[in-house]
Order: C-alpha cells, then sequence, then structure tokens
C-alpha cells in the first residue's frame, strides 16, 4: 500500500513532530506540514522546532511546508495532528488534494466542542468516501516518543490490513503498537481520557 517510504503528517506541534522524529529514525521521508510560515522557515534554517518540541535536531529526512498540496502528493498515508477545533477546516482544504488510495490517519484526541463530533464523524462530512480511515492514540507523550523511552500507542481501523501496516510502520524496540478493529472506541477513550486526566487534577 505504501509504496515508498514516504509520509505525510499535518500539524507539527509537538506531538506531530514527536511522531515525525519517531518515523524518521526509522528510515521514513516526512513531510511535514506546518501551520505558520516562521515556524516552517525556522525549522528548516535550524532544524528544531523550538516553538513545541524543543531541544531536538530535526533530521534532512523531515521536509517542512506550509503548502497542503505539497504536504500530501505522491503520499498515500497522510497522519493528521492538529487540535481537534481545526480539523474540519483542515480536511476540506485537504479533500481536492486526496486520492482513493489515501489512508488519512487521525492522532490527535478530543471532541469538536460546538458540534460535539468525534473526528471521524467529521472526516464522513470531509474527506473523500473512497479514502481509508484509521485511529493512533494512546498513552503517550511528545517527549517520551521522541527521547525514545518505552510506549505505546494503537493503531486502529476497521481494515486489519490497514491497522497492521500502521504497525508494521510505527513499530520500533521502543514503541509498541497494539491493533485494534474499534476505531470508534479507540477514538472516544482518547478524548474521555482527556476530560478525565483534568477532572481528576492529573
Amino acid at each position: 500500500m505504501i509504496e515508498k517510504k514516504s509520509i505525510t503528517i499535518i500539524g507539527a506541534g509537538s506531538w506531530g513532530t514527536a511522531l515525525s522524529l519517531h518515523l524518521s529514525k526509522l528510515g521514513y521521508k516526512i513531510n511535514l506540514w506546518v501551520y505558520e510560515s516562521f515556524l516552517c522557515e525556522e525549522i528548516k534554517e535550524t532544524r528544531e522546532n523550538s516553538e513545541y518540541l524543543p531541544g531536538f535536531n530535526l533530521p534532512e529526512l523531515i521536509t517542512p511546508t506550509t503548502s497542503l498540496q505539497k504536504a500530501i502528493e505522491n503520499n498515500a498515508l497522510i497522519i493528521l495532528v492538529v487540535p481537534t477545533a481545526f480539523i474540519r477546516n483542515i480536511t476540506k482544504e485537504m479533500a481536492p488534494h486526496l486520492c482513493s488510495n489515501n489512508i488519512v490517519v487521525n492522532a490527535s484526541k478530543g471532541i469538536e466542542s460546538d458540534t460535539l463530533c468525534l473526528v471521524q464523524n467529521i472526516f464522513a462530512h470531509t474527506i473523500p468516501k473512497t479514502c481509508s480511515f484509521a485511529t493512533l492514540s494512546g498513552p503517550t507523550f511528545a517527549t517520551e516518543v521522541a527521547k525514545g523511552y518505552p510506549s505505546a500507542i494503537i493503531a486502529a481501523s476497521r481494515s486489519n490490513k490497514i491497522s497492521n501496516l500502521l504497525k508494521s510502520i510505527f513499530s520500533s524496540p521502543t514503541l509498541k503498537v497494539f491493533t485494534s478493529d474499534d476505531p470508534l472506541g479507540v477514538e472516544i477513550g482518547g478524548a474521555l481520557k482527556n476530560v478525565l486526566a483534568i477532572t481528576t487534577g492529573i
């Protein structure tokens, strides 16, 4: 399904940058979409995201860009790592550049506040139905994954082929990947985790 070792990551926050760093260490070329022009230039020049994940050198395999089209083109796998509040607008902008072989993976946690929609509900209205959908979630922290500390995530899709593909891509000696055929349940768990953490003061 992934014809070449190149992946798109939409969002250069702490988690998007950490995933980019993790995958680049495994040999993948990363097209990293960065919203802020100044940050995109900074990453190009200094090879560091001082705004969201300071202290980590970003390999040349990571190519930052502010163009969604350039980030997406020629890549089958697209990992979406932006705040839930912005997912609807960003996926609408992405839609014209998507192809039938695209796998769009949600790696964000949360619920759209004004509609109470989960991300896969948003995708149903904004992403072409010919694309495949998956969820990537788990009890992870960006700095720990970036440092290579032992961590674990779940790759969830209704297609076992896709969840196993994600497992094969993300798995490393420090990141254990479990699979699930229940992307809705995994997404709900990830969204509620944030609510429970705030409620309990964690």
